[in-house]
């Protein structure tokens, strides 16, 4: 890992670990965890005070992770159906 402070550990954290990893079924673990942890704070990213920034860092990391492994991007925050599933702290 390096030195930087995260803003977002919750997910950048992992993420990091991901590009470090070089074992490909492990890699593929952590991308599928990175997913999901990108997902639900997408879903509730833009109830926090920080809402804008962190989309933003969101859509960096998206827009990074191997596209390989990517089926569909996050849901539209409109999509109801997907709130409830996603506790935002």
């Amino acid at each position: 890992m390096s030195d930087i402070e995260l803003k977002y550990p919750e997910w950048q954290a992992p993420l990091q670990d991901l590009f470090l990893e070089s074992d490909h079924e492990k890699r593929h673990e952590k991308i599928q965890k990175v997913e999901t942890l990108i997902f639900e704070r997408f879903s509730c990213s833009a109830k926090g005070n920080d809402g804008h920034s962190e989309l933003q860092a969101i859509n960096d990391a998206w827009s990074v992770l191997p596209s390989h492994s990517r089926i569909t991007p996050p849901p539209p925050l409109e999509r109801e159906e997907w709130r409830p599933q996603i506790l935002c702290r």
